[in-house]
């Protein structure tokens, strides 16, 4: 299609079926590799893959040919509502209008509508929802004043959930024990946090492992939440199964510790928190953790959700991503990088 447009670029039916064309070859069912229709189509290259390509024919469709043509504005609301570009998908479309609309037309435009309304909904609620897992370190070093501290925290953490939100409380000693599931009743949590009874030794790696697996089953934003004051002296997971599943998962992991500075927990907590997008505090004293819990909370709610559609890249494997402000000095903190294919 390509080829024809270059050849004839104000031909407008070339233009429509070219557009169409990559419309159609960018919806997930087509893209869907096991999907038998893609032996037939064949590879197309990025630009089959790309709605970008579409966008971009229907303006020219618009703008080089016909400017009233009622199916390229429809289309191209569309393609726009694909590239989750929903403001501009609602004003393309309601600029079709009714005078002079064929009832067809008019049909498919105020269907068109309805969905790209319905796509909006769905990403303001991605935007704002959140779901948060706990992972505590209850071990024996955290017997006495430290763990009246991490249950402060922890409930000046649930306090600071809205309507819509969820939580997950996971605790470590030598072994992992899910105390509760990702839940909107957040007393239950609180009566948890307070049945908690110090002991045994310390499966960290093995925590944050159950807790990327938990977090992940949540919709919205996860976040998972670690503390601990000692070094891992029990776990069975390795550490590079806990990166593999960090580089393949949408949970961002923030990590409190307390006196590990200087051993291997000290390094394994930090790449996996740089490799989904978090951080790494460290504390003096557990009567911190409070505050710093309530200040990755803060930060978490004011991070920005970017997306993108990846071209002229393999379809799996991992694949390094940076992200930069154009003109400004400032830190940013984003995932390294994204896993494509399982």
């Amino acid at each position: 299609m390509a080829r024809a447009v270059a050849h004839d670029p104000v031909d407008l039916y070339i233009l429509l079926m070219a557009g169409t064309v990559n419309e159609l070859a960018a919806s997930p069912l087509v893209q869907d590799d096991t999907n038998p229709w893609v032996a037939w189509w064949g590879d197309h290259g990025t630009e089959a893959e790309n709605p970008q390509v579409a966008e971009e024919w229907f303006r020219d469709a618009l703008k080089l040919v016909e400017p009233g043509l009622v199916e390229a504005r429809v289309r191209l609301g569309r393609v726009l509502a694909l590239r989750q570009q929903y403001g501009e998908a609602i004003d393309a479309l309601q600029a079709v209008g009714d005078t002079g609309t064929v009832p067809r037309l008019r049909f498919y435009r105020d269907r068109a509508i309805g969905e790209v309304e319905e796509g909006r909904r769905h990403l303001e609620a991605a935007r704002t929802a959140y779901g948060r897992a706990l992972a505590l370190d209850t071990s024996a070093s955290v017997a006495g004043p430290t763990l009246a501290h991490l249950q402060k925290a922890g409930g000046a953490v649930l306090d600071k959930l809205t309507a819509g939100d969820q939580a997950a409380l996971i605790t470590f000693s030598h072994a992992v024990v899910l105390r509760s599931p990702l839940t909107p009743s957040f007393d239950r949590l609180r009566l948890a946090i307070r049945n908690v009874m110090p002991r045994g030794d310390t499966a960290l790696v093995d925590a944050v492992f159950a807790g990327l697996v938990f977090a992940e089953a949540d919709v919205g934003r996860k976040l998972l939440l670690v503390f601990t004051d000692g070094y891992d002296t029990s776990s069975y997971v390795r550490r590079q199964d806990v990166a593999d599943a960090a580089r393949s998962t949408d949970v961002v992991v923030y990590a409190v510790t307390a006196g590990v500075q200087g051993h291997r927990t000290a390094e394994f907590l930090p790449d996996v928190a740089n490799l989904t997008g978090g951080g790494l505090v460290s504390v003096d004293s557990t009567s911190d953790v409070e505050r710093a819990f309530l200040a990755i909370l803060d930060e978490f709610r004011h991070r920005y959700l970017l997306s993108f559609t990846p071209s002229g890249v393999a379809k799996t494997g991992w694949h390094k991503l940076e992200v930069r402000v154009k003109g400004r000095r400032v830190a940013v903190k984003a995932r390294t990088g994204y896993q494509a294919g399982f």
